[in-house]
């Protein structure tokens, strides 16, 4: 029933991490040089999904 939904999650959290999403990582939470390497991967998948699912609107700013 919720195929659209988690279909499109699922396509999300199966690409690999990036080199870019990884500096972008480093650069913006410090402590993530204390995750191990598959936690970090795991952080940037949940995070592209929350990016995705999420609703932006502007602010007039």
């Amino acid at each position: 029933m919720l195929e659209w939904l988690f279909g499109s999650r699922r396509k999300l959290l199966e690409q690999p991490t990036t080199v870019e999403e990884q500096i972008l990582l480093d650069q913006s939470l410090w402590q993530a040089h204390y995750l191990s390497k598959e936690d970090r991967q795991k952080l940037i998948r949940w995070c592209r999904v929350f990016c995705a699912e999420k609703n932006w609107e502007g602010c007039n700013g």
